[in-house]
């Protein structure tokens, strides 16, 4: 109540002022392109933008970017709230509220229970060393054991109530976002995937702000496949949420379909990850480009992956096994290192013994990505249909290879599908299949002149799959929201 009596005298004080929009995610937020592209456009479009993200190592509390001005939250501390506070952020979960609350109050109380316990063992410890009476040490010995044996059975019930984060992950986000002392007060709230969607929620109702949900993907679709009684919770927890936005943001067609289907209040509005053209005209520093840091001769066929390596769903072991049927042809994987990754996917090129013809190369910045693909033959994008969120995939990395202008080998994917159809800039294959794989990039390396974008494929790049075009349906969107009244709210 309080935010809203001071966001009402704000307006009346000030009529012209900008209108106020948080952006909330669950990661540092500069980090994530999509985030940062969407923050920047409302900020070029005059919105005064507050980009919450999570405090990680490495990362500051609080910074201005480009003009976004970003804050970092410890989003998953284990703390209790007031009363007020747990009050509200619990409101917002609906049928889940319960379970959430019961959760909850249980780690707390685990927490709190195992702190002391811990410093009671230390004490319990020191005393027993401190101390040269044989009765004394006896009787701080059996008291020190007592304690030791309740921390340990406290710590088998904490281990085993932290395996419910999944669950209460959702809760702690949201009560941490609501103790955080504000330094304005939004208009929009805009919540990047369903982490930050109870939060936005129940922030709203505090400050009657209108909120907007960007599914990054499907939630319930999520790759590795979520056991049914974590779907059921997740969809649960969309549909109720879905009652309380005013606006949902997705990544592709199908995905606006899906959740038009399921929920019916209205179609999502598509603003697709597409690359930022700012950085299209950038030069890649001499040496940085990916055939350069491949060590690769310009005749030599030279295959490019954009991304990070991830596991089987990703596809990229298929594109490795790819080679056996490729002589002479190189991979070039150019994207975030992950050691985990890395080390799963160099045992699949150890296999197939072409370690020769493998190249991990180190990341580069983004404004420079685009041009350093640039020197690649044959992009490829072997996404395996492991979900639905797969299925209807169109990565951000198919539009990075595209406007580098590389031919492109795509899955054989609904959104891949009708990318490559209306472009025209490759051909579709059949993604888990080594063999295919190898015969649509030799097609397309050996008829490169044909599949590489001409006048008509680079129109449709620019007018229909540039962030140009993204970035204007998402400040269309924003216009036709506007800003709250709290006036009309309150009458």
């Amino acid at each position: 109540m309080k935010n809203e009596v001071a966001r009402l005298i704000r307006d009346i004080r000030t009529p012209n002022r900008k209108t106020v929009v948080f952006s909330l995610v669950a990661n540092a937020g500069t980090s994530d392109g999509r985030v940062m592209k969407q923050a920047l456009a409302l900020k070029d479009a005059g919105y005064d933008v507050w980009l919450y993200g999570r405090l990680v190592e490495g990362s500051l509390a609080a910074e201005t970017v480009e003009g976004v001005n970003v804050r970092r939250l410890d989003y998953f501390r284990v703390e209790s709230a007031s009363w007020g506070t747990r009050r509200l952020a619990l409101s917002v979960f609906g049928r889940q509220s319960e379970f959430i609350d019961r959760v909850t109050q249980e780690l707390y109380r685990l927490t709190t229970d195992h702190s002391e316990l811990t410093s009671s063992v230390t004490k319990a410890r020191e005393a027993i060393l401190g101390n040269n009476d044989k009765r004394r040490k006896h009787s701080l010995k059996s008291d020190y054991n007592n304690i030791r044996e309740r921390m340990i059975k406290v710590s088998k019930e904490l281990k085993d109530i932290r395996e419910q984060n999944f669950y209460y992950k959702y809760y702690l986000f949201a009560q941490n976002l609501l103790c955080e002392k504000l330094e304005t007060i939004p208009d929009i709230i805009h919540a990047h995937d369903l982490m930050a969607l109870p939060g936005a929620v129940a922030l709203a109702k505090r400050t009657g702000a209108r909120v907007v949900f960007d599914a990054h993907e499907i939630e319930t679709e999520r790759t590795p496949p979520l056991p049914p009684e974590k779907k059921k919770f997740i969809f649960t927890l969309e549909e109720d949420l879905f009652k309380k936005t005013d606006q949902v943001v997705v990544c592709c067609d199908s995905a606006a379909d899906f959740y038009f289907e399921l929920f019916r209040k209205r179609r999502p509005v598509l603003v697709m990850n597409a690359p930022d053209e700012r950085y299209l005209g950038t030069k890649a520093p001499e040496g940085q480009d990916v055939r350069s840091q491949s060590g690769v001769p310009a005749d030599t066929p030279l295959i490019v992956y954009t991304g990070s390596v991830g596991l089987e769903a990703r596809g990229v072991d298929m594109i490795v096994k790819a080679l056996r049927y490729l002589p002479g042809y190189h991979l070039a994987i150019q994207g975030p290192r992950n050691p985990r990754f890395d080390d799963w996917l160099r045992s699949v090129v150890e296999q197939e013994n072409c370690q020769d013809r493998v190249h991990f190369l180190r990341p580069v910045p983004q404004d420079i990505l685009i041009d350093t693909l640039r020197t690649g033959d044959v992009g490829v994008c072997a996404f395996q249909d492991v979900s639905l969120n797969h299925r209807y995939a169109l990565p951000n990395k198919v539009f990075e290879m595209a406007f580098a202008g590389l031919p492109l080998c795509l899955s054989d994917l609904v959104e891949m599908r009708k990318f490559i159809k209306r472009v025209g800039n490759g051909v579709t294959m059949d993604e888990t299949d080594p063999k295919a794989i190898a015969t649509a990039i030799k097609e397309v390396y050996e008829n490169r002149s044909k599949y590489q974008p001409k006048a008509q494929a680079w129109d449709i790049l620019r007018n229909e799959y540039s962030w140009t075009v993204q970035a204007k349906r998402l400040r269309d969107m924003y216009l036709e929201m506007g800003r709250p009244s709290l006036l009309k709210r309150s009458a």
